[in-house]
Formats: structure tokens, C-alpha cells, sequence
């Protein structure tokens, strides 16, 4: 080869270069094909060795991935013909990928001549143009879409245009976008969630995902992102199509939420109903046992009064529970505050023992009774207690001083702890949703909201006083209902007849025998049909039946015995699921009465005597009018 018979030796070479190198405008450079050491390089190469962070070594490391297999293709064409070409990319450590275009020659056997050329100008004007085809392409699309839109381009991971719903929305500009870092962006858990969306949209051209981001506020926002590619050369870039999906997840969890409350509450309540017969057959017995008791020995009367003591508080966790549960809004009736209270306080019983919060009670029990809804009053007063003990966490007293008087047809309801008060700056704004003391993640800021709007639905008046480091006093009050007057005593006729209706035999035959005696003959009937079949073929007096035996409810009975039967009907326990339930509508027309249970045997007896006393005054009044 001519170039190897001129040039001999390494003087001779570098001579021969010499002025090349310092005219060149571009990166030149001499390569030991063999070891592909840079033997010589003009300050242009040495200039883009620094800045590719070039360690001396084998020149492969410029290269990376994809590219560095592209030259070693270009290497093997090198030595067959003796001159090779090569469009690469290459990139820095930390910086912006460039486009380079490699001449080389072997000037020697083991010599080769490098000549790079930058053509990155080249490429990003051919990309500038096409992203100016498709913002022009785009534009009426961005400008009248009121969904999220960007023109992404996903070479660069770079966001290249963004329609204006977008800033409306989530209050990033473009600008806004690409200097804030993506971690203040997405969530840590997201940002992998972004990755493999990427990943899948290069390799399908389309890609869906639900991700979470962060409004400019900080606000954490749903989203389902749609991208597909439009290009791919010279840049792939990807149409974006966004919608903000956060008031339906919101509905979802809502939903999700109530639905979950709502089986919790079907639960509690089948479970309470098992539990309350259990207990209802238990105190029947032991009322019976009680009148036996000059028989039995000292030792045994005392077990059985702590017998009745634990049945009689079983009774009451089970049916506070209950209570709360259900979610009624209609049914107010007469109830004392202390039952309230004692309530509420049973039911925060383990949560107060663990805050080591004393509680204090001066509470009358001869108050009159209110008239409101129990269930929204007890939620009212446990979004206060819970309120009180938390403000206290940090006090060293923790005590709940709660009272109540009597003034001028009101009952007054004091609820003072010692806790941190209430800022000066947020005591006009304290019943406001979303407004709070407590850290983040402790409390929302919706319960005093929601007790100032069950208070109003109840007309009870809520106020309160407040000092910093010396606590907190929230006050109530309630109007005290006029008195009713109450009808004179019916006498019972010599024999009644009383339907009873459940399903189960567990009360049965532990009150038969004591309503024999009152000379009240009982008729049972086991299911629905059995206890209609009884009524379109019998005379009876009174109906007493359990609501939990249908298979929908016990509306559909009551419903059916209400066409053959004028007189009285008494439900037990179901008062207030079928007042709240899905058969509410109509259930006033029915005129029925409740019993809750279990209950002591003398109030059953009494409800007992109260619904024939009802029947003979109803038969009373048609004979009046038929005589008439």
C-alpha cells in the first residue's frame, strides 16, 4: 500500500498531519486500530473527549447500548476495506445527547484517521420542524378540548406542548412543568407506574394508565392518561389525552365507604337480633327464678343477681351498638340525657382507658326527658368526647367534666375538658368543614361540621367557650317536650287472645305460662303464611312479632296483616331499622308500635297489657257506634 512505502515511522506520521490538525474546524484524531487507543487528537477532539468524561483506554467507551454495536460493525467494515462512515449518537455523563457523523481512513497497517463532524444542528432542525407540523396539526384540537392534552415527545422525555385546560386544571405551565422536579410531581410509588408506561408505549405505540399527581397546590389529583405514538422518526412523539378523574374516585371510595357501613351494619344488626333473643329468653327465666327466690340459698341469690347484672349490661353494649349504627332521620322519640350520655361514654369506654382521661359526671337523674333523635344525638356526643380527649393529649390533667341542669323547659348539656383550646384565629370558623387543630393524619376537620348540622336537624342550640391551655367547654341545649297527657286505665276483659309471630322458639315458652295467668291465651304461629293463615280464620285481640324473621322485612308482614287486622300490632325491636330501612316510605300508615328487647319481663307484660287494652278500646268504640 502506497500510504505504508511514504509513511515509516511515528515522526514521519505526525509531521505528515501535522497542519491538518491545526486547521481541521472539526475533531480529528489518529486510532491504534489494534488496542483502538487515541495515539494523536487536535484540540477539537480532545475538547469532545472532555466532555464525553473520555478515560484513556479503549475508544469504545464513547459509545453506549445500541451505538457501541454500531461500532463495532463500523470497526469490522474498517478493516476489510480500509475506510469506513458512521452517523452515531453520543452522550455525556450529564448533558444533552449529540448527533456526530465518523469518517475513518488507514493511513498505516495499524493507524487509522477519525474524523468527526457534529450534524446535532441537522437533527434538531428536522425535529423542530415536525414538532411545528404537529402543533400546527394539533392546534384547534388544544385549543377547544376541555380535557388534558400535551404533545409529549418521548426521545427527549419532554413535554413539547400543553393545552390550556390543562393549566386550568392543574396549574402548571409548560415552563412550570419542566422546571419542577418530577418527584414534587408524581408520588414515589407513581413514578414506576410512569416507567413502565413509557416503556409500554414505545414498544406498542399505545398506552393507559391511572396515576396520581400533584396539582401545583399540593393537592394530590386522579388521573387516566391515554398516549399513543404519532411519529417515530426523527423523534418519537406521543399525543397525551388526560381527564381528571378525581371527583369519581372520590364517589367510588364514598360509595365503597357507605357500602362497607352499610354490610357492617346488616352484620351488627343480624348479630344483635341472635343475641338479643338469647339474652330476652335468659331474663324471662330468671324473672321467673326471682320468684322462687325464699327457696334458694344466700349464695345462689347473690349469683344470680350477678347473673342479671351481666345480662343487663350485655343488653346494653349490644343495643348502643346497634343505635349507632343505624342511620335513622325520622325517628325522634323521649329520651333522658343521662341515657345518652352513659351511651356514648360505654361506647368510648376501651378508647378513654387508653388515654388515661378521667371522666366526671353531674348529671341529675331527674331531668326531664328531650325529644330527639337518639342515634344523631349520641353521634353528636361522640364527636365531642373523642374531640375533648384528643385536644388533651398533651395536657398533664386530662379529665371530661360533664353536666347537666334543668332551666326554664331546657336541659343543659356542659362539656368542658382540659385540654389546649382553641386559637383565637379559627374560633369563628370552628363549625366550617375541613377546619382543624389536630396534626395531619388525626382528624379531617369534618366533625364539629357535621355535629352543628345534626344538632340543627334535632333543634338543639351548640355553642361553646375556649381558652388557650386551659380547655375547651361545649354546651347544648335542648327543648324540653310539653307533657302528653296520659289516658285513663282500661280494664282488661276476661280473656284476650294474642298473636305471637317469630320464627324461632327461643321466648316462647318462658312467658306463656306467666301471660296464662292474666288469663291472656296465646296463639303461636311460626312463619309469615302461618300467622296470616291464623288471622283470616280466627278472632285476635293483639299482635306481637319479631322483625327479623322475613325474607325481606318485617314491613312485608305487617303490610299484609294490616288488610286483615284493624288492631294493635307490636313490632319487636325493629322501631328503628324499618323507620330508616328501605321500607320506610309508608311505614307510618301502619300504625304500629316497638318494642325493643331484651327488656325486663315486667315492661314485656306491660307492652302486653298496653296492646289489648288498645283492642278493647277499639272494640268498645265500634260497639258505641254501631249502637249508635
Amino acid at each position: 500500500m502506497a500510504t505504508n512505502r511514504t509513511i515509516n515511522s511515528r515522526e514521519q506520521l505526525v509531521h505528515c498531519f501535522m497542519s491538518l490538525f491545526n486547521t481541521a474546524p472539526d475533531p480529528v484524531g489518529i486510532v491504534d486500530i489494534r488496542s483502538l487507543d487515541i495515539s494523536l487528537a487536535n484540540i477539537k477532539f480532545e475538547q469532545l473527549l472532555n466532555n464525553l468524561k473520555y478515560k484513556p483506554g479503549n475508544l469504545e467507551q464513547l459509545f453506549r447500548d445500541e451505538e457501541q454495536l454500531a461500532f463495532n460493525v463500523f470497526l469490522e467494515e474498517l478493516k476489510t476495506n480500509q475506510q469506513a462512515m458512521l452517523s452515531s449518537r453520543l452522550t455525556p455523563p450529564h448533558g444533552t445527547s449529540f448527533d456526530v457523523f465518523i469518517r475513518a481512513f488507514c493511513i498505516t497497517e495499524t493507524d487509522v484517521l477519525l474524523h468527526f463532524v457534529d450534524i446535532s444542528w441537522e437533527a434538531k432542525k428536522k425535529e423542530e420542524e415536525s414538532q411545528k407540523k404537529w402543533i400546527r396539526y394539533f392546534e384547534h384540537l388544544f385549543a377547544n378540548s376541555k380535557d388534558i392534552l400535551n404533545l409529549f415527545s418521548l426521545t427527549h422525555q419532554k413535554i413539547l406542548r400543553l393545552n390550556p385546560h390543562a393549566s386550568e386544571v392543574l396549574g402548571y405551565s409548560r415552563d412550570d412543568l419542566e422546571k419542577t422536579p418530577i418527584e414534587k410531581i408524581y408520588p414515589p410509588e407513581e413514578l414506576l407506574k410512569l416507567g413502565a408506561t413509557f416503556q409500554r408505549l414505545g414498544e406498542a405505540g399505545v398506552a393507559e394508565e391511572k396515576l396520581k399527581i400533584y396539582d401545583k397546590q399540593g393537592k394530590l389529583r386522579d388521573i387516566w392518561s391515554r398516549a399513543f405514538v404519532i411519529q417515530y422518526e426523527p423523534e418519537t412523539l406521543c399525543l397525551v389525552h388526560t381527564i381528571d378523574i378525581t371527583e369519581e374516585k372520590e364517589k367510588e371510595r364514598r360509595l365503597l365507604k357507605e357500602t362497607r357501613l352499610a354490610a357492617l351494619g346488616e352484620a351488627s344488626a343480624t348479630l344483635a337480633h341472635e343475641i338479643n333473643n338469647s339474652l330476652q329468653s335468659i331474663q324471662f327465666n330468671l324473672y321467673i327464678v326471682r320468684e322462687a327466690r325464699e327457696q334458694l340459698p344466700e349464695t345462689l341469690i347473690k349469683r344470680l343477681k350477678s347473673i342479671e347484672n351481666s345480662v343487663t349490661h350485655i343488653g346494653t353494649v349490644v343495643r348502643n351498638i346497634q343505635n349507632y349504627t343505624n342511620i335513622s332521620r325520622a325517628g325522634k322519640t323521649n329520651v333522658f340525657i343521662s341515657t345518652l350520655v352513659e351511651g356514648a361514654l360505654q361506647l368510648l369506654e376501651g378508647y378513654v382507658e387508653s388515654r388515661q382521661v378521667q371522666t366526671s359526671q353531674m348529671i341529675p337523674k331527674n331531668l326531664p326527658p328531650v325529644h330527639v333523635n337518639p342515634n344523631q344525638v349520641q353521634q353528636i356526643l361522640l364527636i365531642l368526647f373523642k374531640n375533648a380527649i384528643q385536644a388533651m393529649t398533651n395536657s398533664l390533667k386530662k379529665e371530661l367534666f360533664l353536666t347537666a341542669e334543668n332551666d326554664d323547659k331546657k336541659v343543659i348539656l356542659r362539656i368542658k375538658d382540659s385540654g389546649s383550646g382553641i386559637p383565637d384565629e379559627i374560633k369563628d370558623r370552628v363549625f366550617d368543614a375541613l377546619v382543624t387543630t389536630k396534626p395531619i393524619g388525626v382528624g379531617l376537620g369534618l366533625g364539629l361540621s357535621v355535629a352543628k348540622k345534626l344538632c340543627e336537624a334535632n333543634n338543639i342550640t351548640i355553642e361553646f367557650e375556649s381558652e388557650i391551655e386551659k380547655g375547651t367547654e361545649f354546651i347544648l341545649t335542648f327543648i324540653v317536650p310539653e307533657e302528653e297527657k296520659k289516658p285513663e286505665a282500661v280494664k282488661l276483659p276476661q280473656q284476650n287472645i294474642l298473636l305471637y309471630v317469630d320464627d324461632e322458639d327461643t321466648l316462647f315458652p318462658s312467658f306463656e305460662e306467666s301471660l296464662e295467668k292474666l288469663k291472656i291465651t296465646v296463639i303461636k304461629a311460626y312463619s309469615v303464611k302461618e300467622g296470616l293463615d291464623i288471622l283470616s280464620n280466627n278472632r285476635v285481640d293483639a299482635i306481637l312479632c319479631s322483625e327479623r324473621m322475613y325474607p325481606v322485612s318485617g314491613y312485608g308482614f305487617v303490610k299484609s296483616a294490616r288488610e286483615l287486622f284493624e288492631g294493635s300490632i307490636c313490632l319487636m325491636q325493629g322501631a328503628q331499622k324499618l323507620r330508616s330501612g328501605p321500607d320506610a316510605k309508608g311505614i307510618e300508615k301502619l300504625k304500629l308500635s316497638y318494642l325493643k328487647y331484651p327488656c325486663e319481663f315486667g315492661e314485656f307484660l306491660n307492652r302486653v297489657k298496653d296492646l289489648l287494652k288498645d283492642a278493647q278500646s277499639q272494640r268498645e268504640e265500634i260497639e258505641g257506634t254501631k249502637r249508635k
